[in-house]
């Protein structure tokens, strides 16, 4: 299999309106609930109990190379003794597409220094995230259109009607139906369809028909996943459950 994960470099931050030039580490917006605890003297076998409380969005540490020249980089100490709060954006790699963390934050740590001979003089600062940061994620268009045949109509059908942003379907077909093939249409998008019933995946381009998709016995139901995305983006899942009449 190969791997869709991407490195981090050409990630970026913006604080407010600039950006500290040449980070090295963008840290991680952790969210966290609280736990509270629920426990009572009814608790089952002796074990504590709890409820979800509030939701803590946490730190962001950055580090970098200090550049006492650089706006982007003292902005942050200055709002820090300011205490101002700034909006903020952490863009990651266009590989990525358009995902994107947002929020706002204050400044609760500032460093420059740690100065050895031959050493690069770095800095490091952390962004204490006030309120819900926005994770802004770029979905992909889907499909347009489906087709489905089987091994005795030959002709492409589809009930209910295919609809780009219906994402489940329930299809019924006579018991000696043993398979069918999809048609799927998504310009630009790599398509992947997977049958439950034998576990195989089938990768096709837009408008070209699937091979066969074996159904399962008589009075069973088949599951067929159509995995739709485009470079970059979040995929869209399609579901299309097949149930064979006994």
């Amino acid at each position: 299999m190969v791997t869709s994960a991407k490195i981090g470099s050409t990630t970026t931050l913006t604080w407010h309106a600039d950006s500290p030039l040449e980070l090295t580490r963008i840290g991680s917006v952790n969210l966290t609930a609280t736990k509270v605890d629920s426990t009572t003297l009814g608790s089952a076998d002796y074990y504590k109990e709890f409820i979800p409380g509030l939701l803590d969005p946490g730190d962001v540490e950055i580090e970098g190379l200090f550049r006492p020249d650089d706006a982007g980089t003292i902005l942050l100490k200055t709002d820090m003794e300011a205490r101002t709060s700034q909006t903020f954006t952490i863009a990651f790699p266009t590989a990525l597409s358009t995902t994107t963390w947002t929020g706002t934050a204050y400044i609760t740590a500032f460093s420059a220094g740690d100065a050895t001979p031959e050493g690069i003089i770095p800095f490091s600062a952390t962004m204490s995230i006030v309120g819900k940061p926005t994770l802004g994620v770029t979905a992909s268009a889907g499909m347009a259109t489906c087709t489905i045949v089987d091994d005795i109509a030959g002709v492409p059908v589809f009930v209910p009607v295919f609809a780009i942003g219906t994402f489940t379907y329930s299809i019924a077909v006579a018991t000696g139906i043993t398979w069918v093939k999809l048609t799927p249409t998504a310009a630009a998008h790599t398509i992947t369809i997977t049958n439950d019933f034998d576990s195989t995946s089938q990768t096709i381009t837009t408008g070209n028909q699937s091979g066969e998709l074996d159904l399962g016995a008589a009075d069973t139901v088949t599951l067929l996943t159509v995995k739709v995305y485009e470079t970059g983006k979040s995929a869209k899942n399609y579901y299309i459950y097949v149930a064979r009449a006994a």
